[in-house]
């Protein structure tokens, strides 16, 4: 009696890895194209390229640096019967400005910080000002006047008034 055997697998068969090829180019040659995506060799004197590597490789594409935005400082404003001028980062813009004597200068605050505009001598004090506030004072008399921010004193400045 004859008998027949049949084997029979119950595992899958698994797929064969690439055989990973290697080439040496001599100094002055250029690798093949999927290679020079993947980047300049690492010596001048032989590169090897390992297709198996550089087929697995993804080349994104490139960044952009984000762009910069600056907002430019708001410039003082003179206006019939006043003067205006702004804190904004720590900054009074300008430092030092001169308006006759009688001109109304308003102060605002652009800045995210609430800040104060005050006289060194105590002629005025604008108090807290809250971002987006302003505050008014008219300069009756000539002189040169220096104020600070007493909540960041390294803020200061001056008016001359003529």
């Amino acid at each position: 009696m004859a008998s027949t055997a049949s084997t029979s697998s119950s595992s899958s068969p698994q797929p064969t890895p690439a055989p990973e090829t290697t080439a040496s180019l001599p100094p002055g040659t250029l690798p093949p194209a999927a290679a020079v995506a993947a980047g300049p060799p690492t010596t001048k004197a032989a590169a090897s390229v390992s297709t198996a590597s550089t087929a697995a490789r993804t080349t994104l594409p490139p960044t952009t640096a984000p762009r910069s935005t600056t907002t430019a400082a708001p410039r003082p404003t003179t206006t019939a019967g006043g003067y205006t001028f702004h804190e904004r980062d720590y900054t009074f813009a300008p430092t030092s400005f001169t308006v006759a004597a009688g001109t109304a200068v308003t102060i605002v605050n652009d800045g995210p910080s609430t800040h104060t505009w005050t006289a060194d001598g105590g002629a005025w004090d604008s108090g807290t000002l809250a971002p987006g506030a302003s505050y008014t004072h008219t300069f009756s008399a000539p002189g040169t006047f220096s104020f600070k921010c007493t909540i960041h004193p390294v803020m200061q400045g001056s008016v001359t008034v003529t």
